[in-house]
């Protein structure tokens, strides 16, 4: 029960910072990439307050998914947020498909080279992607029929379920996380890292 109390914790203080995030951009129409960190840090601190003074791989694998999740929540609401009537730009559907682009890289074991203090949880917009994955974004962009480009830019999130195996780690994540409050012993891949696998390495 601990795990998820630690989890639900994580939870309630990562979601304070993604609904901020939400409405920084509802309000300003500018997505904030560094409100991404302080969700980290109320994940954390919604860990720590359930957890109280016990320390461990336990607490802390909580505390990272706790952080992710929000990061997700935080980044879809924003998106939600900036597509209302009257706010959505095609730079916001670029910047759904860079994301893909950029998972698809790192599961080739290729590395990203991010600019100089950016990472993919507070990219934005174009000046924060490496060029070559931005014009792959926008190649894929613009290979999408008008019609269809108009149905995402009406519900943008939807470019997320173009990256089929994405969407099935958050799945494989709800059952691992299941499985660990059940106390089932998993066998993990051999050289597969457990912690990675958590966070949607």
């Amino acid at each position: 029960m601990k795990p998820l109390a630690w989890i639900v914790g994580g939870l309630a203080g990562g979601l304070i910072g993604a609904a901020a995030w939400a409405v920084v951009v509802y309000f300003t129409d500018y997505e904030l990439g560094v409100i991404a960190w302080g969700i980290g840090v109320l994940s954390g601190y919604g860990v720590r307050v359930v957890a109280g003074e016990r320390k461990g791989i336990g607490p802390a694998i909580a505390a990272v998914v706790a952080a992710l999740i929000c990061v997700g929540v935080g980044k879809v609401g924003s998106i939600a947020m900036a597509v209302r009537p009257g706010a959505v730009t095609e730079e916001f559907a670029v910047v759904a498909l860079a994301d893909v682009v950029v998972r698809e890289v790192e599961r080739e074991g290729r590395v990203v080279e991010w600019p100089q203090g950016i990472t993919q949880d507070i990219a934005s917009e174009q000046a924060d992607y490496p060029p070559d994955v931005w014009a792959e974004a926008e190649t894929r962009w613009l290979a999408i029929p008008p019609a269809e480009r108009d149905r995402y830019l009406s519900d943008i999130s939807h470019l997320w379920l173009l990256d089929e195996e994405y969407v099935i780690s958050f799945v494989a994540d709800e059952v691992v996380a299941e499985y660990l409050e059940l106390g089932v012993e998993l066998e993990w891949p051999v050289g597969a890292d457990r912690e990675a696998s958590l966070s949607r390495d």
